[in-house]
């Protein structure tokens, strides 16, 4: 099964680069999450600046990431330098990215609440709000190509690779949805062991989206 030789394959590598990928995703989470309790306590405190920060960097920060392991899997050298020239490389394309993202992500999920709050009077309700969270899952896996295709193909326009995630997700929907199981699985694993989460998740995340996207790619340029 192609999945499981994506698994194989990005462990293996994670294990050939470990010190690398243990050191950004150490700088990645302590960034990352440094900007989320900025927001929050933005939040909390009903200060609207702080919010923006998480907002403005969350995205940088992870296609940044991603385009690390990515480097690491073509065995190009790669250093911490790297990930913060990165950041201000990719900050455009992980901002538009990310709020993209973030975005639809609200609008399907507000849909779904209304949706269902309202289906226990009418089924009619009751079945939309079905079929927005089928599209919540379908959404999620289109995320596995478009972060992997900002990746991958960096040249290419946010619009591009939207419609591009998109019909790839349709013609390998099987493919995207074990490597989302997969994913979600890892990422509760990690969460659950605490230590895992800083040390391992961008690294792994960042290889199987690569190595999932590359493998795509490659299926269509064989045929």
């Amino acid at each position: 099964m192609a999945v499981l030789n994506i698994i194989k394959k990005s462990f293996v590598q994670f294990y050939e680069h470990l010190f690398k990928l243990v050191l950004l995703d150490l700088i990645w989470f302590f960034l990352t999450a440094a900007g989320l309790l900025i927001g929050y306590a933005g939040i909390t405190n009903s200060f609207l600046l702080p919010v923006i920060i998480p907002l403005i960097f969350t995205g940088p920060l992870f296609l940044s990431g991603l385009e690390i392991a990515d480097r690491l899997i073509l065995r190009e050298e790669v250093g911490v330098k790297d990930f913060f020239t990165g950041i201000g490389r990719y900050f455009k394309r992980g901002l538009l990215g990310f709020l993209f993202t973030s975005g639809i992500y609200l609008i399907l999920i507000l849909d779904l609440i209304f949706f269902v709050q309202r289906g226990n009077k009418n089924t009619v309700m009751l079945v939309i709000g079905i079929i927005f969270f089928y599209l919540i899952i379908f959404f999620s896996m289109m995320q596995l190509y478009f972060w992997g295709l900002l990746t991958v193909q960096d040249k290419e326009k946010i619009g591009i690779i939207i419609k591009r995630s998109f019909l790839l997700t349709l013609d390998n929907a099987l493919f995207a949805f074990f490597l989302l199981i997969l994913i979600v699985i890892l990422t509760v694993i990690l969460i659950i062991t605490g230590v895992g989460l800083p040390v391992l998740f961008m690294g792994l995340t960042g290889l199987l989206l690569s190595n999932g996207t590359r493998y795509t790619l490659d299926k269509y340029r064989e045929e």
